[in-house]
């Protein structure tokens, strides 16, 4: 019994001495989170985003949709606070930067609903 108390041990200890594989990614991540949105906490000014995507659908002539068919989509962020998820986002890793314009203009400009097109820029 104590062999294996001390063995439980040795496990715990060494446990604590694992490090992480990508903690220089991980604290690179965590410098755009800061420097994109802020050091604080985020005020939680939206519960929900939709972003209003207007895209084409391009397919194949196997497929019979024509040179291009419209293909919207909504895209719905919903929760306490979209603006900390958003930087939660950007933290794991999901958001790549350069952030995307529609995520950095709710940063800037918080808004409910996002309408993007192809080709444009705003």
């Amino acid at each position: 019994m104590l062999r294996s108390l001390v063995g439980s041990e040795m496990c715990i200890r060494d446990r604590a001495k694992v490090l992480c594989e990508e903690a220089e990614l991980h604290e690179q991540r965590s410098l755009h989170a800061d420097e994109a949105c802020g050091v604080g906490p985020l005020p939680a000014a939206l519960q929900r985003v939709d972003w209003k995507i207007k895209g084409a659908l391009q397919g194949s002539s196997d497929l019979n949709l024509g040179a291009t068919t419209e293909f919207p989509m909504l895209v719905r962020f919903d929760g306490p606070n979209v603006m900390e998820g958003v930087k939660q986002l950007v933290r794991a890793g999901v958001v790549e930067m350069p952030m995307p314009a529609p995520l950095s203009t709710l940063l800037d400009k918080p808004c409910a609903q996002i309408l993007v097109e192809p080709g444009r820029q705003d």
